[in-house]
């Protein structure tokens, strides 16, 4: 399992509406792709985590990793949060 490390709100500029749109459609797809791939990434307190599969490449989980854990961790807490709430938004 991988942990991301938390990131601060307060560090970052609130992006375009458009921007955030594009954000959320790119975690999507990618996050869905990663399913089909048996990738699973959940919310643990205030981390994300992922859990691969062993046959995936090493290359591959870690590409999911970075992509999905560091660069749209907060876009994937969204998704995986409206998902829990009963479907997404």
């Amino acid at each position: 399992m991988s942990a991301s490390k938390p990131k601060h709100a307060s560090a970052q500029a609130k992006p375009s509406p458009s921007a955030q749109a594009s954000a959320t459609l790119a975690a999507t797809i990618i996050l869905n792709k990663a399913l089909k791939l048996g990738i699973k990434v959940a919310i643990n307190g205030d981390a994300l985590v992922m859990r691969a599969p062993m046959r995936l490449p090493p290359s591959t989980r870690r590409w999911f990793e970075v992509w999905l854990l560091d660069n749209f961790q907060d876009e994937v807490v969204a998704i995986i949060q409206a998902e829990n709430a009963g479907g997404r938004s």
